[in-house]
């Protein structure tokens, strides 16, 4: 007896998206990944063969972003890419959250579409993930520092980036420790926010938490006072922190002067506070102030110098209104001509 397919006649008009992307995975992604996992799942309702230079020209995106989005996606468990000889996309094999491997099903590249076999059922991911916990005691202790710094349960995607930094970036538990410490003190408790920081150590080749201390010196107090008293409550950017730092090293000002240019800042300008603030210290600078009694003595002395200016130019007026009463008259001409006409 043969077999047949069966297929809709037209476009059901509808996708749908798992409840599970939607609690665990949407909220980490970006808007690049966002998209490029929908429109898989689209095309994937519909049956429609679809391609890396067809999703990119679609979005207006790069081959490269498509790509990275797609390698992102394979990391979070929810598809996997098969790649030809020369490492170019031919497969896209959509994955179930938390399903085994044969309820996988492909989005294939336009030109090389073809009937793929399902594979041998494969565990579940969180079955991996719990044996590879279980197996590996680093990793274990540092899923529980994770959970005692966050100061909660670590969910699926907090689980999975944990695994990653152990197993794939080998991590010690004394450098996830100083990681994690590091990165929940700079307020970020997000466990992808985590993950790239530990991505970027693992690049420079930091291997212990003694090289981690001397990639991030400790931030000084200071410079978050002075990030509050110019309205951000962000993390302070290299610039801004090169900003801050000039003002303190180079200019060698006390915190109190530093503080005074903000609230002037504040009170002038709602934009570019980094760069206004900069201008009212560079000033500072140039005019040899040391202290913030020098910057109130300046000050008084220029309020005097406009209250003089301001009184000299009414002297001024006050003059001129009394000369154009009386006339400018020679009065020695005058008494001339009357002698010459016998009047006098």
């Amino acid at each position: 007896m043969s077999c047949f397919k069966v297929s809709e006649s037209v476009d059901p008009g509808v996708t749908i998206i798992y409840n599970e992307f939607l609690d665990e995975y949407m909220g980490q992604a970006n808007e690049i990944q966002l998209k490029v996992y929908l429109y898989l799942m689209r095309v994937l309702r519909v049956g429609k063969p679809t391609s890396v230079a067809d999703i990119a020209e679609k979005f207006n995106f790069t081959d490269r972003e498509v790509k990275k989005a797609l390698s992102y996606w394979e990391k979070e468990g929810l598809l996997e890419v098969k790649k030809d000889r020369s490492r170019s996309v031919e497969g896209i094999r959509m994955l179930t959250p938390w399903y085994s491997a044969t309820d996988a099903v492909y989005v294939e590249e336009e030109e090389e579409k073809r009937e793929v076999k399902p594979e041998k059922p494969a565990k579940k991911v969180k079955q991996e993930e719990s044996a590879a916990a279980g197996e590996d005691e680093d990793t274990a202790q540092i899923l529980y520092l994770a959970e005692v710094y966050l100061g909660r349960p670590l969910t699926s995607t907090d689980t999975r980036s944990i695994i990653f930094i152990s197993s794939e970036l080998h991590f010690s538990p004394e450098l996830a420790d100083y990681l994690i410490q590091y990165c929940v003190q700079g307020g970020h408790k997000d466990m992808r926010y985590i993950e790239k920081t530990a991505i970027a150590w693992a690049e420079r080749g930091v291997e212990t938490a003694s090289q981690a201390k001397l990639q991030v010196a400790p931030m000084d107090s200071s410079v978050y006072d002075v990030m509050n008293a110019l309205g951000k409550s962000s993390k302070p950017t290299r610039a801004e922190i090169a900003f801050i730092e000039k003002w303190k090293d180079t200019y060698g000002f006390d915190l109190d002067m530093i503080m005074e240019a903000c609230r002037k800042t504040v009170l002038a300008t709602d934009s570019h506070r980094f760069n206004y603030a900069d201008g009212i210290l560079s000033k500072w600078h140039l005019e040899g102030f040391s202290s913030l009694s020098d910057v109130e003595k300046a000050e008084i002395d220029r309020k005097g110098q406009r209250i003089r200016a301001v009184r000299q130019g009414q002297g001024a007026r006050k003059r001129t209104q009394s000369s154009s009463m009386r006339g400018d008259y020679d009065t020695g001409e005058i008494e001339k001509t009357l002698l010459s006409n016998g009047n006098y």
